[in-house]
């Protein structure tokens, strides 16, 4: 008998109102950590102050910048100002800054101010006559797992965090020990060799939704490559992650994770299922389901277990049939796509949640074999009206 596990006993995270999208974010000339690493070049003369304002390594560093014509920054946009005989002292000190991107030198008084901004698209309203003054912008060369953003400033790249961008965003369990309460997409990295991707998290219990549905109308009826790469709109809610997606969430490293899968009815009453230690193989096993047990939330709101007859089995669609019946495939047969097999006598699978769905008005079946279905519930006769999966860590 299946037994409660931790799995899905997390406590609900305490609320804070943060973005969902980490970006570095600092005062101007802040103390804290810099969030980008100039180059052996600007190290050396920072360190040195080595080049004068005729040094050809000037140069390097920063280039006159040109934005509108006989225009530059407004001043309130450069909001530290110091005395220098020349361009050294003010690149100096901008170059050992994060946030100063540049600074306006007056060739009449020699004051330098230090900008958090030089460029604008509004050159009538955010900039000045430039007179006398001279703009200068800071050449950014970022380190590894950063990126040079527009604005000229180095930010973490896409599902890392950090000091020093160092931190790998593996799935949304990572963004919410970060400090992050706010559902939505977030950006995760769940291995270094591959690119980062947006999923959406439920941060309360900080699930990593890999499928949602709500739309009867939307099809999930998809060929191999639709669902190896992901389909549907993630933030409308009614989407497929992709098997190369899920392969590596679950092969990220992070121990101790669960597959969950929900039934909500019409009458808004939920059921779920939990597979324990589950993980997804990659492509060449044809992403093989496998994982320890199964378990419930509550007793009373238990879907039952219908993936033990295929546990061990590669996924299957209507082009890419895997599920061993050689007189049936039993994609097609549902119009879904799924793990299916034949260790159950007569039947493709014991679920088809990636079926049509079709939420009758007295939530029964329909008793098609294309229908959204979990045997295991409700004497198998029960339809829902939304089915969500995810992973969740514990």
């Amino acid at each position: 008998m299946a037994s409660q596990h931790n799995c899905i006993s997390l406590q609900s995270a305490q609320r804070r109102s943060i973005g969902s999208k980490a970006a570095v974010s600092m005062s101007f000339l802040s103390k804290q950590p810099s969030y980008f690493s100039i180059s052996l070049t600007l190290f050396l003369y920072c360190l040195t102050g080595a080049f004068s304002d005729n040094d050809t390594t000037f140069g390097q560093l920063f280039v006159e910048q040109v934005m509108c014509p006989g225009k530059v920054i407004r001043l309130d946009r450069c909001p530290v100002s110091m005395e220098s005989d020349g361009k050294t002292k003010c690149s100096l000190t901008c170059a050992k800054d994060s946030q100063c991107v540049g600074f306006l030198r007056d060739a009449g008084s020699g004051v330098c101010y230090l900008c958090s901004e030089l460029v604008s698209d509004d050159c009538l309203n955010n900039t000045q006559d430039r007179g006398s003054l001279e703009a200068f912008e800071k050449q950014q060369k970022c380190s590894h797992n950063l990126s040079l953003t527009t604005s000229n400033r180095c930010e973490c790249d896409e599902g890392m965090r950090g000091d020093s961008c160092q931190t790998r965003m593996r799935d949304c369990t990572d963004w919410n020990d970060q400090g992050f309460s706010t559902d939505g997409l977030y950006w995760i990295r769940p291995s270094m060799e591959h690119a980062a991707f947006q999923i959406f998290c439920g941060m309360e219990f900080k699930r990593s939704y890999f499928m949602i549905r709500n739309s009867s109308s939307f099809n999930f009826y998809r060929g191999w490559e639709e669902y190896v790469n992901g389909f549907g709109d993630i933030a409308s809610r009614n989407h497929w992650l992709g098997l190369t997606k899920m392969s590596l969430v679950t092969n990220s490293g992070a121990t101790d994770r669960c597959l969950a899968i929900e039934f909500i009815l019409k009458d808004f009453s939920w059921y779920q299922s939990i597979y324990i230690n589950t993980t997804i193989t990659d492509a060449s096993h044809n992403f093989t389901i496998h994982y320890s047990n199964n378990t419930y939330f509550n007793v009373n709101n238990y879907l039952g277990d219908c993936l033990a007859a295929v546990k061990g089995q590669p996924f299957s669609t209507y082009d890419a049939d895997h599920d061993g019946d050689v007189t049936t495939n039993c994609a097609a047969r549902h119009q879904s796509g799924w793990w299916m097999g034949t260790a159950t006598p007569g039947e493709c699978a014991l679920c088809n949640p990636t079926g049509r769905l079709l939420t009758p008005t007295n939530m029964k079946r329909t008793n098609v074999p294309e229908e959204v279905f979990w045997t295991p519930f409700g004497d198998g006769n029960v339809a829902p009206r939304w089915v969500s999966m995810w992973f969740q860590r514990y």
